[in-house]
């Protein structure tokens, strides 16, 4: 295990020594596959649970961009001078 660092953790290892010592080598090692488990569960329901809202997120710039890129501009022909346009629109501009 110590030679495959990239994989298993530092306490993992330091439990796998010491069950060997202890002579309990199948209860640890059950409860390591079982916070293994857990801990993929977990990361498995925050990625669902990020999923709508980093969609969202991204309509969201998507609009912005398309209303920059292409209604501003629609809108600021509209209008004969630049001075009479509100403060708002200027700044975007």
């Amino acid at each position: 295990m110590k030679n495959h660092t990239y994989f298993f953790r530092e306490d993992e290892i330091a439990l796998v020594q010491s069950s060997e010592a202890m002579g309990n080598m199948p209860e640890v090692l059950d409860e390591i596959s079982t916070e293994l488990e857990n801990t993929e569960k977990i990361n498995n329901k925050i990625k669902k649970a990020l999923t709508y809202p980093i969609m969202l997120i991204a309509f969201a710039i998507i609009a912005v961009v398309i209303l920059l890129i292409f209604v501003i501009p629609t809108i600021v022909s509209m209008f004969p001078n630049q001075e009479s346009l509100p403060s708002l629109t200027r700044i975007m501009m």
